[in-house]
């Protein structure tokens, strides 16, 4: 079976749409939390060719930058923790950073001319990849991700 990038952002694009309208439905507040920011990280995993740590540490410093801008007074603790569990506002706000994260996937990540449909993720040879990896993409296109440290 060949997967491409379009089958994961269709399933992540409906897996959010689902968790977002319904949270309630998908758990505590901070599952659902973890589980929202797992998908974006398999958006932006499916959307980019940069490594996958580079990718994963920008999402984690947009996160961050995002729960500061909203939570002024903001600790390392997860988001719904800091705002009591309100699974409404939580949702809401994991909207917002969706529509934010996903505005950032779209500023230049696509090469000209190319299509998710023409990226596609083959799988290869375990000994090469490490025991978890199971795929390793082929993409050409580049993103521009803000140089932060990841910590």
């Amino acid at each position: 079976m060949k997967l491409t990038a379009s089958d994961l952002l269709e399933f992540a694009e409906e897996r959010l749409d689902a968790m977002l309208a319904r949270p309630g439905m998908w758990g505590s507040a901070e599952a659902v939390e973890m589980q929202v920011l797992l998908l974006l990280e398999l958006e932006a995993v499916a959307s980019t060719s940069r490594e996958v740590n580079d990718t994963l540490c920008w999402m984690k410093v947009l996160y961050r930058q995002f729960i500061h801008a909203r939570v002024p007074s903001a600790t390392p603790a997860p988001l719904a923790q800091q705002i009591g569990n309100d699974l409404e506002r939580l949702a809401r706000l994991l909207g917002e950073f969706r529509d934010e994260v996903q505005k950032e996937l779209r500023g230049g990540m696509q090469a000209p001319g190319q299509s998710h449909d023409e990226i596609s993720l083959v799988p290869l040879a375990p000994e090469s990849l490490g025991q978890d990896a199971e795929f390793a993409d082929k993409r050409t296109h580049r993103m521009p991700f803000p140089e932060a440290p990841c910590m």
